[in-house]
């Protein structure tokens, strides 16, 4: 939306936060397919959240950051709703 918007400020803080050295970009791998589709089948959730979930999982990530109340839900990862 920011970028629908124009709103410039907001993205800069968009890519600050995703440029920052505390965020590790993954790639997609088979492991995390197979990942994402366990949970799928397991939790209901979307396409993309499986993915997302997976991919911090098998990073061994220390946060799982979304705007998706319904996510809070899972606990195999600490999941902070902002």
């Amino acid at each position: 939306m920011p970028l629908r918007l124009n709103d410039v400020a907001l993205l800069s803080l968009y890519e600050a936060f995703f440029s920052g050295a505390e965020l590790e970009l993954l790639d997609l791998t088979d492991g995390v397919v197979e990942k994402a589709t366990e949970l799928r089948a397991t939790l209901n959730v979307k396409t993309p959240d499986a993915l997302h979930l997976a991919s911090d999982i098998l990073a061994n990530a220390t946060a799982f950051l979304t705007g998706d109340k319904g996510l809070a839900r899972f606990t195999e990862i600490p999941v902070e709703v902002l």
